[in-house]
């Protein structure tokens, strides 16, 4: 269902494209200030970790608003003390919607459909002699970003709020003596985007 939003959107982004008033498409690169944390449960010993994100961006304004679909590859994790570390890599298709202001100032907004490509867990030996993490994470999550930029010539500078709509998984960490569960919880990636993007070209 999620991806078939998808599908629709970047439909009616192909549909804007032949309308536009003018196209630009660009690169971005830049980090990212997250954490994968929990949803039902309070667990004040995870920490939040910085990740990398690059990626593509096409502009296309029509009537005075733009649509801004993105392809970005981004890092989200966290660091949870005494049980060990999850790392997802994903891809994100962000389909922001804004308004640009006095031709520099621009808001944006949308949602934002991850696709994980792979998950890593690190524990420390002593982690790994006590603990198993059984941390799960799902291949498709629906997100919404949030955020303002700065465009000076053929540069922009971004900074956005990037948070779940939809669960991203579920942090698990096994005692190996007992065999039993010692933290479970249902996760929510949000994170804090800031970027540098240069257009390569723009039409007309």
């Amino acid at each position: 269902m999620k991806k078939q939003i998808l599908f629709s959107a970047m439909c009616m982004v192909l549909a804007l494209s032949i309308k536009a008033q003018e196209l630009s498409l660009g690169v971005r690169a830049g980090f990212s200030r997250n954490s994968i944390g929990e949803d039902f449960v309070a667990y004040s010993s995870k920490d939040a970790v910085t990740g990398m994100t690059l990626g593509a961006y096409a502009k296309i304004k029509v009537l005075g608003f733009f649509i801004m679909p993105e392809v970005n590859y981004n890092q989200r994790g966290n660091e949870i003390k005494d049980f060990g570390n999850n790392t997802t890599h994903n891809i994100d298709v962000p389909i922001l919607f804004g308004k640009q202001f006095f031709k520099v100032i621009r808001v944006n907004g949308g949602p934002n459909f991850q696709f994980q490509l792979a998950n890593s867990q690190t524990q420390t030996q002593t982690q790994l002699n006590n603990y198993i993490n059984q941390s799960k994470f799902n291949d498709f999550v629906l997100g919404l970003q949030l955020g303002v930029g700065l465009d000076v010539w053929k540069f922009s500078l971004d900074a956005r709020y990037d948070m779940n709509l939809s669960e991203a998984g579920k942090v698990v960490y096994m005692d190996k003596l007992t065999q039993q569960i010692v933290q479970q919880y249902s996760s929510r990636a949000n994170m804090f985007v800031f970027t540098l993007g240069y257009r390569l070209f723009q039409l007309p």
